[in-house]
């Protein structure tokens, strides 16, 4: 986590008052797999890694983990909870497959080091910089003429959301199993968001980072 490091950006000229402080944000890695967003009412329904010798597809043995690596974009919606069956058919579009009946925000491709800044409303993916100075100014640099792409929908409900490693249940961290860090809560107003991603870059590509933004729909 960069608490040695303050960086502060008035960001007044993106449509927003104030100023983001970088230096307080909290970041999150993985043990090796995806980032994955959870509706913060439903996350401790997310199963993490499993292991089923019995299964023949080793990604259908490791649970919603498993469901998670699948997940071959930078971003994708997958299904996870107990199935519901008998669904009526005008309701199936509010399910995730197999009648999973919550749906988690997978950030894929690779297991990026990630935050969330609420002032833009984009959970950002440390991909390369010498330095968190060196990430932050390329990100407040390219976020004005980002080209916003994929986009796909999805709902936040009142209590917002928590970004996590996918290989872990809630419990994990509050037994601790990950000391060093802890989900990071994601505070929304609650209604429907179109999710678009971006890559932010400088002109040398020495500083990378991926940005997921968060827009209301409505």
């Amino acid at each position: 986590m960069p608490s040695d490091h303050s960086w502060t950006r008035d960001v007044g000229g993106y449509g927003y008052r104030g100023s983001v402080t970088y230096s307080d944000l909290a970041w999150i890695n993985t043990t090796g797999g995806p980032i994955v967003v959870l509706q913060a009412l439903h996350a401790a329904a997310w199963g993490g890694a499993e292991d089923d010798p019995d299964c023949e597809d080793e990604l259908d043995g490791w649970g919603d983990y498993g469901t998670a690596c699948r997940v071959d974009d930078r971003i994708g919606l997958v299904g996870y909870g107990e199935p519901v069956e008998g669904i009526a058919p005008q309701y199936k579009a509010e399910f995730g497959p197999d009648g999973a009946p919550f749906r988690a925000l997978v950030l894929g491709d690779e297991p990026l080091m990630s935050t969330f800044v609420p002032v833009h409303r984009i959970a950002l993916r440390w991909y390369c910089a010498d330095s968190y100075e060196h990430l932050f100014a390329t990100v407040e640099a390219a976020l004005p003429q980002a080209d916003w792409t994929s986009p796909l929908e999805w709902e936040v409900p009142p209590g917002g959301l928590v970004m996590m490693d996918s290989a872990f249940v809630l419990a994990d961290y509050e037994n601790g199993l990950w000391d060093e860090e802890r989900p990071i809560p994601i505070d929304l107003p609650p209604g429907r968001y179109r999710i678009e991603t971006a890559e932010l870059a400088n002109a040398t590509r020495s500083a990378v980072a991926i940005a997921h933004r968060f827009t209301p729909t409505v």
